[in-house]
């Protein structure tokens, strides 16, 4: 995924989501912004090694690819460009929400599913989870969950693949 880092004896996550995160900001960015992106990543990786804490590699590399993504006209909705890049976080990662939308239902193991649903019963989860984001959104309306409602999130709930 990245072979220098790789030289430099710093792992990188091989993951589906690890190398959207990169496509996105490679596709997307400046070089100046994917490099600070890359070195973020890696001074991070050193810094935790240095103090002996433990990370997920996978969740740190994705956030330093995607932490100034709002910077980028792409992915600029207007607000502070903070929460504009966690909104395009919150979609990418939402692409692998399998949960909520059912995006990569196909890809489960048709064997764990009615068992998984036996022991963790979707419980209306459908029109519960929808009535909270709605909530939130005309609570406050500059958050995330108005702007994942406007690009169709409640659409995606209603067409997931499962009865509640």
């Amino acid at each position: 995924m990245d072979e220098s880092l790789t030289l430099l004896g710093l792992s990188v996550p091989d993951s589906a989501l690890s190398r959207r995160a990169r496509e996105l900001i490679t596709d997307f960015a400046a070089p100046f912004l994917v490099n600070h992106s890359v070195r973020v990543y890696a001074w991070a990786v050193e810094l935790a090694g240095h103090d002996r804490l433990q990370f997920d590699p996978e969740i740190l590399y994705v956030s330093a690819m995607l932490h100034d993504i709002g910077l980028v006209p792409a992915y600029d909705l207007g607000g502070c460009y903070e929460v504009d890049g966690a909104v395009a976080a919150e979609r990418l990662v939402g692409e692998a929400g399998t949960d909520v939308t059912g995006h990569r239902f196909a890809d489960v193991r048709p064997a764990i599913i009615p068992g998984l649903l036996a022991a963790y019963p979707r419980v209306d989860f459908k029109r519960e989870f929808t009535a909270l984001l709605v909530d939130q959104a005309s609570r406050k309306p500059t958050c995330p969950a108005a702007e994942m409602i406007a690009t169709g999130i409640l659409e995606e709930i209603a067409r997931a693949p499962f009865e509640s």
